[in-house]
């Protein structure tokens, strides 16, 4: 799953080089929405919203107005917001977000602030723009904002990525993986975005565990800048999530970043073309050969149903279209059972 930052450098560039990712292999699509004060990111992310946010042009209709022309381009393909809820709050319009001044009380709290019209109007936009979910890293799950949130995405059909860290607890991780939907995006390391050269050693071990708690598809992020680090999860992890690298490719290139951009997207996704080339004897045999595909979530039934759920066993059944015997319990893994409403998007 790439990461562009809309805007950077221009409304125009982005969606070109969205709809060349997508071309590329790109299952899913990350779309950073500018803000001042991104927190969860490191330099290259920073100076991208700041490249953006410079721009004249810059607004939040504009944003979502190009973020429609990537979903009506290619719809098949879900996209993702990576967003802070200054901007999400109150990038609309002030109006939505704050109602009549009461100045019987202090000073303080004249200004009534309806944080539900705010969040609806935006999942609202966001719903007609073609995203289909939303990852905020200065939102805690656990916030009242947070469960409004998911009350009205799960109207809407707008999914909260939740996040997690290496360092949450076993009892923050359990009730995380219950409100989960959509998949978990799981932080590779402490700190801010930013390309690493090194991954840590129980990487696999902890993308494993979270699998087995939320019974949904793991995204890896925070670190990924060229395809050869996901040799050691191969078959361990549903995604993986690469930002920075790009940044850093639009700011030395600019406008004519786009070729360097999809062959970067093409080499991530490579790895998921040598499954289908090899003619494995068994799923659980191919993941564990060298080179053997990572598997990015695609546009299947089997993720994007509210009436299928998302098996927790691996491999993952969607690819059970290009190889039965990937998965030889399809049939009965994907029949809805007594929590269907976990399901992914």
């Amino acid at each position: 799953m790439p990461y562009l930052t809309m805007g950077d450098p221009s409304y125009d560039a982005t969606v070109e080089y969205a709809i060349g990712m997508i071309d590329a292999g790109a299952d899913l699509l990350e779309i950073g929405i500018p803000f001042s004060d991104p927190t969860a990111d490191g330099p290259v992310i920073q100076a991208a919203m700041v490249r953006s946010l410079a721009a004249t042009e810059f607004t939040m209709e504009g944003l979502f107005a190009a973020v429609e022309r990537i979903h009506t381009a290619r719809p098949e393909v879900p996209l993702v917001f990576l967003g802070y809820m200054n901007p999400i709050l109150n990038g609309l319009a002030a109006s939505v977000a704050y109602g009549r001044a009461d100045f019987s009380k202090p000073a303080a709290d004249r200004l009534q602030y309806d944080a539900r019209g705010a969040l609806s109007a935006f999942l609202e936009r966001c719903q007609k723009a073609g995203v289909r979910g939303l990852v905020i890293p200065d939102l805690p799950f656990d916030a009242p904002e947070s469960e409004t949130l998911r009350e009205i995405g799960e109207e809407l059909g707008v999914s909260q990525i939740l996040m997690v860290a290496p360092n949450t607890g076993d009892a923050r991780l359990q009730a995380i993986c219950r409100a989960a939907r959509g998949f978990i995006y799981y932080v590779t390391s402490l700190g801010v975005t930013g390309m690493r050269s090194e991954l840590p050693p129980d990487l696999a071990e902890r993308i494993a565990l979270v699998q087995r708690e939320s019974g949904l598809p793991v995204f890896a992020g925070f670190g990924f800048s060229e395809p050869g680090q996901v040799a050691g999860l191969v078959g361990k992890v549903d995604g993986i999530i690469v930002g920075s690298r790009n940044h850093q490719i639009i700011e030395e290139l600019g406008d004519v970043a786009g070729t360097a951009l999809v062959e970067l997207t093409r080499g991530f996704a490579s790895a998921r073309c040598v499954l289908n080339s090899t003619g494995p004897a068994s799923g659980a045999q191919a993941l564990e050969q060298p080179g053997a595909a990572i598997r990015l979530i695609g546009p299947s039934p089997a993720f994007f149903g509210k009436s299928v759920v998302k098996p927790p066993a691996r491999p993952n059944c969607q690819d059970y279209a290009e190889d039965p015997r990937l998965c030889p319990d399809r049939d009965s893994a994907r029949s809805p059972g007594p929590d269907s409403s976990r399901f992914c998007f």
